[in-house]
């Protein structure tokens, strides 16, 4: 399980480097895509989210991509709201992730789709109230991330996925 988080921390890690170097890789074979987007926890949406994202890509070919994600959510959530009745609260977490990008269609073309499926690790914090104790719980559990996305003007990006901790985000990003 350590030897996976090694070899996405140090696939991230390259794929960073290069991005931000003119030696190596061509420019014209490495994407970033920087997303902002809301956070929906599993049946119970936030009164507040917001949703971070880096994604290094490495394009292989005209259908498939190396890519590496770097992301942070935060949740807040007041008595008595949601779903389910609980004290309020809030929760954070943080994603590291390296996976593949399939295009349904040549990469080439102004707009497209593609869906990507990411894994690596995740990091949580819930902060929850209990009558007037606050509990916290974290813990670091196996990270995922499954979405589909659509391509706009070779640069706006917009999208869902369903990630660790658990929990769908809606994401809108610009690539460059």
């Amino acid at each position: 399980m350590k030897n996976r988080y090694i070899l996405t921390i140090f696939v991230t890690f390259l794929f960073f480097i290069n991005s931000n170097s003119g030696q190596g890789i061509s420019k014209n074979n490495f994407k970033n895509t920087i997303y902002v987007g809301y956070p929906v926890t599993l049946l119970d949406p936030p009164d507040f989210g917001i949703y971070l994202a880096y994604n290094p890509t490495l394009i292989l070919n005209k259908y498939f991509a190396l890519e590496s994600q770097i992301s942070f959510a935060f949740g807040s959530y007041l008595r008595e709201s949601g779903w389910f009745r609980h004290d309020g609260g809030n929760l954070k977490y943080g994603i590291l992730l390296t996976g593949i990008r399939m295009y349904l269609f040549n990469q080439n073309n102004k707009e497209n789709l593609y869906f990507n499926v990411l894994g690596g690790g995740s990091y949580f914090i819930d902060k929850e109230y209990s009558g007037k104790i606050l509990k916290t719980r974290s813990k670091a559990i196996a990270g995922l991330s499954i979405g589909i996305y659509g391509v706009f003007y070779n640069s706006f990006v917009i999208g869902v996925a369903i990630e660790s901790y658990p929990s769908i985000v809606f994401k809108a990003g610009i690539t460059f």
